[in-house]
């Protein structure tokens, strides 16, 4: 699909433009990753005939759970309900806005969601740390420090800056190529499948968005404009990989089990948790990785009691550390931090705390056989949302989709931001390229 020739000479350095810094302070990258989320117990179906190919131990407070997947050797965070309405496309309230731009822990383009009915095609969504700067489409993963140019001065005498202009001409151009092919690709399915809740999402205003990089701007401002373009067509790139496959999915769930292959781990991937069977089942047999959340019940046998790992410390992305956080902001008090009241702690009926334990795992029920006595986890009182890790049945319920947008207490390890001596890498030009290759 898009094409682009983005080739890294790491042997180029110069010195950190004077603009690249923020003017106010902001929350850091993974700002409220570390806490407890709120967690449903309950598959909305079986998993017997599922193999474990990656397992992990993990606590969040005083509880335990297995994190599993069936196809993929990702280790996961696990993000947890959001709590209010989420549009991945909107623009965050400027009192939530992080050092990378991003929504948080809830947005799909940084770490796996739970599945989303409504946009299945997240898991479809590219890992951007695993982009290669020789990617056709990589100004859609790139950091913009890398990019980010001086511009003079403002009235006030703050430096400004812009990002260069064939970063912006190469993200105008993938942004329309991308647009036409998934208009393309919605016309040309069946009139039966060409209803609103199919069409891919929408990019209305990005053109716009985009040419307004061309102008001298603060580097924050350009950040969450830039950013917000970056993650609109990431998101319609996971429709375009998803939609022309799906169309041939078998119908078959009983099939589909036993046509789940290892995951395209390239893919950010979702959690199976309260997700419907045959979509589920499908997205995993096109490659997207698939993740299970299962808390341990008291009574169940086997419960792990060593080499237990914090849900957020052993992950995937508490690994990987934001270049964006090692940008200049200004010592100014912390900004307040409001804590999201506690959830409602969802009421299971004994079937569903069935299919949430590891009695479950053993399969099938024979019919007419009482439920075995599974008791739910003590919850403790005074914390916000209580949290889970599911090892075989995870948790369940569709919840509406939603982000927090909002901010989170506790501050996750993170580089120091960088001194004024800091050298940045100067990238190379970008080669805008007519051929069209997939993104």
């Amino acid at each position: 699909m898009p094409s682009s020739n983005v080739p890294l000479d790491w042997m180029r350095f110069v010195t950190r433009p004077e603009s690249l810094t923020f003017w106010q302070a902001r929350l850091t990258s993974r700002e409220g990753w570390g806490e407890i989320p709120v967690v449903h117990a309950g598959m909305s179906y079986p998993l017997f005939g599922l193999w474990r190919l990656l397992s992990r131990i993990v606590v969040v407070g005083d509880r335990t759970f297995e994190i599993w997947s069936p196809n993929s050797i990702q280790a996961p965070y696990y993000p947890g309900v959001a709590e209010s309405p989420f549009n991945p496309l909107a623009m965050p309230p400027r009192r939530s806005r992080r050092r990378d731009g991003s929504l948080g822990r809830f947005d799909p383009t940084v770490a796996p969601q739970l599945f989303n009915a409504a946009a299945p095609y997240w898991g479809f969504i590219r890992r951007a740390e695993l982009v290669e700067s020789s990617d056709p489409g990589y100004v859609l993963y790139a950091p913009i420090t890398m990019y980010w140019a001086d511009a003079g001065h403002d009235g006030e005498g703050r430096a400004v800056g812009r990002l260069t202009e064939d970063f912006v001409d190469e993200l105008a151009r993938l942004g329309e190529e991308i647009r036409e092919t998934g208009d393309s690709i919605f016309e040309e399915l069946p009139p039966n499948w060409q209803i609103e809740s199919l069409r891919p999402p929408s990019v209305r205003g990005v053109s716009d968005e985009i040419e307004l990089l061309r102008s001298p701007s603060s580097y924050q401002n350009a950040l969450d404009t830039c950013v917000r373009i970056q993650r609109v067509l990431r998101i319609l790139l996971a429709w375009i990989e998803w939609m022309p496959r799906y169309r041939s999915v078998q119908s078959n769930a009983l099939v589909l089990r036993r046509m789940i292959t290892a995951a395209n781990d390239s893919y950010m991937g979702f959690w199976l948790n309260g997700g419907e069977e045959r979509m589920t089942l499908a997205l995993m047999h096109l490659g997207a990785p698939g993740f299970v959340l299962h808390e341990f019940m008291d009574g169940e046998t086997d419960v792990p009691t060593s080499q237990l790992h914090d849900f957020l410390a052993d992950s995937l992305e508490s690994r990987t550390a934001s270049p964006y956080d090692r940008v200049d902001m200004p010592s100014l008090p912390p900004i307040p931090v409001l804590l999201d009241e506690p959830g409602p702690v969802p009421t299971l009926s004994r079937y569903e705390l069935w299919m949430s334990s590891s009695f479950f795992a053993q399969g099938p029920r024979a019919s007419g056989t009482p439920l075995p006595e599974v008791v739910p986890p003590s919850l403790s009182a005074p914390t916000p949302p209580p949290p889970s890790s599911s090892s075989q049945q995870p948790l369940s319920e569709v919840y509406p989709y939603d982000d927090d947008v909002s901010d989170y207490g506790d501050r996750s390890p993170h580089a120091p931001p960088a001194t004024k001596d800091t050298e940045w890498i100067q990238p190379p030009d970008i080669q805008n390229t007519s051929s069209s290759s997939k993104a």
